[in-house]
């Protein structure tokens, strides 16, 4: 009696572990035409998101669900991200590495020529120390707002804004050949070692610009950093080369 009673109690288990087998079936072969395609926001359900359409993955989606169209990044839809757009406080590195002057570069108001004139007037052993000033030529003189260079009281200006360095040195002499006998002129720059260099971090400030010493500030705030390149190269083009 107690084989029987066994026998049935292990008969009573398989017939639940069928019953239980069957169950889990059935809700594995749930008909995908029922599925519909999970929230936008749901990203845990976008791998087994499925519509009507048959194969219907995130690979493959379906063309009439709009809400497929995740605009989120994922390992089968990758994206680029965008350019970094600036905003303070933002700490850029700037070097300003073209800072030579070309040999074809116009003068402009502001600068500084370094002259030098031989075969000047003569000197008078009772010129004073004012007038000997006046009969050399050998300094720096800069380009006035008038775009001439002012060699003193007994030489006169010369026009040399929009000229070169080789250009403005042969005016000079021209313009002094009609004072002096056989002029010798020599115009040159100065070197930059007065000039401010950039390079460096700047920081942009809350204002969205960023300061370049003695050359002012430049507005960034909002450009890319190519964008930022060019507007403080179209700034410092008009100070320095």
């Amino acid at each position: 009696m107690d084989s029987t009673r066994r026998h049935s109690q292990w008969l009573l288990a398989g017939i639940a572990l069928l019953g239980l087998a069957t169950v889990g079936c059935q809700s594995l072969t749930t008909s995908k035409a029922s599925w519909k395609c999970p929230p936008k926001s749901d990203v845990a359900a976008a791998d087994s998101c499925e519509s009507t359409e048959v194969g219907h993955t995130r690979s493959n989606p379906c063309r009439t669900c709009e809400q497929c169209q995740y605009e989120q990044p994922r390992e089968l839809k990758k994206v680029s991200l965008p350019d970094y757009t600036i905003e303070p406080p933002d700490i850029l590195l700037i070097e300003a590495t073209n800072s030579l002057r070309p040999s074809n570069a116009q003068l402009r108001v502001g600068e500084a020529l370094l002259i030098q004139v031989a075969n000047t007037l003569p000197l008078d052993s009772q010129d004073d120390d004012v007038v000997k000033g006046f009969k050399q030529i050998n300094g720096t003189y800069r380009v006035h707002p008038d775009g001439q260079v002012h060699l003193g009281p007994e030489y006169g200006s010369v026009m040399v804004r929009g000229l070169t360095v080789r250009d403005a040195q042969r005016a000079i002499e021209l313009h002094l050949q009609s004072i002096l006998r056989n002029p010798r002129v020599y115009v040159s720059t100065p070197t930059d070692s007065a000039l401010q260099h950039i390079a460096g971090e700047h920081l942009v400030r809350p204002d969205g610009t960023v300061a370049l010493g003695i050359y002012g500030s430049v507005y960034v705030s909002g450009m890319t950093l190519e964008g930022a390149k060019r507007q403080i190269e179209r700034h410092l083009s008009k100070q320095i080369y």
